[in-house]
């Protein structure tokens, strides 16, 4: 189980079968990581969804048909993920505008 409080500092602390660990990390800190880990992470999928598309292009019309398929669900799953990231991102720029700690936790689940 995760818990997770924020003021100034933001303690996250994960339980474990016998085991307990805290981490007191500085809130702008903790901000700035997600929100640099989320626009990285959301430029990695962007390069895969291009390999998906150039992968896709490569066929010829008639080849296109029968593969459509399996590269509509490889983009559909790269979408989610980028959409994830982006999020994640914007709710960590969201969190260092507004003084409650309300979007952290949010921004650290997706």
């Amino acid at each position: 189980m995760i818990r997770f409080h924020c003021s100034e500092t933001c303690l996250i602390t994960l339980e474990g079968n016998s085991s307990v660990r805290a981490n007191l990390v500085d809130k702008n800190t903790l901000i700035g990581l997600l929100f640099s880990g989320g626009t990285a992470l959301a430029g990695l999928i962007l390069v895969f969804l291009g390999g998906v598309l150039s992968g896709y292009d490569s066929y010829d019309a008639v080849a296109k048909n029968a593969v459509r398929p399996r590269y509509k669900r490889r983009a559909k799953v790269g979408l989610a993920g980028f959409i994830f990231a982006m999020s994640s991102a914007i709710l960590a720029f969201a969190a260092n505008w507004l003084p409650s700690a309300f979007f952290i936790p949010i921004s650290i689940a997706c």
